[in-house]
């Protein structure tokens, strides 16, 4: 398997994500924000790795090419994803698409990793995590200026993408609110 080869299943593996949160989004919300953060971290990942694979691994001093092909590693943070695509590709994601995308993604470790209070039955927890999900088109905005360069240009039909999922996913929110 290529580098390139890589790159183009994890944009795969990011749109199955993201066409999956989107179709949940009403009926099953709390696995809609699961997925929709597990595709956004995949094309943050993809950026990284059209630099160097390396970028993905956690410690990149460590990196080990045979345990990356064989996906044998523990890969970076979103914190340290951003750093790596500001302070190695010269891009930046942006404070105010980046904290949206951090609210989100901390509902997203609480359903994950512990559970997430209130969340079937608050109303008012719903509606915040709505509110963050549909401000994702600032992350998708940024991420789209920036890759447009023509080196990285398939990933600005990724970026593109996401906008319209964030587009889609905003008009549904009346309806979660709703519950």
């Amino acid at each position: 398997m290529t580098h390139h080869d890589i790159f183009d299943s994890l944009t795969r593996n990011a749109f199955d994500f993201l066409e999956r949160g989107i179709v949940e989004f009403d009926q099953t919300p709390k696995y809609s924000v699961i997925h929709f953060c597990a595709a956004v971290e995949m094309l943050l990942k993809a950026r990284l790795m059209k630099e160097h694979w390396s970028l993905i691994v956690s410690k990149p001093d460590q990196a080990n090419l045979a345990k990356f092909m064989a996906g044998d590693f523990s890969s970076v943070t979103l914190e340290d994803a951003r750093a790596r695509i500001r302070d190695v590709a010269g891009e930046d994601i942006g404070d105010d698409a980046y904290a949206s995308f951090r609210a989100l993604a901390n509902h997203r470790n609480k359903m994950v990793h512990f559970f997430h209070n209130g969340l079937e039955s608050d109303d008012k927890a719903k509606a915040q995590i709505v509110a963050e999900h549909s401000r994702c088109h600032r992350l998708s905005a940024a991420v789209q200026a920036q890759w447009s360069a023509p080196r990285i240009s398939h990933l600005a039909g990724a970026a593109i993408s996401l906008t319209h999922a964030c587009n889609a996913l905003s008009c549904s929110a009346f309806s979660w609110q709703d519950w």
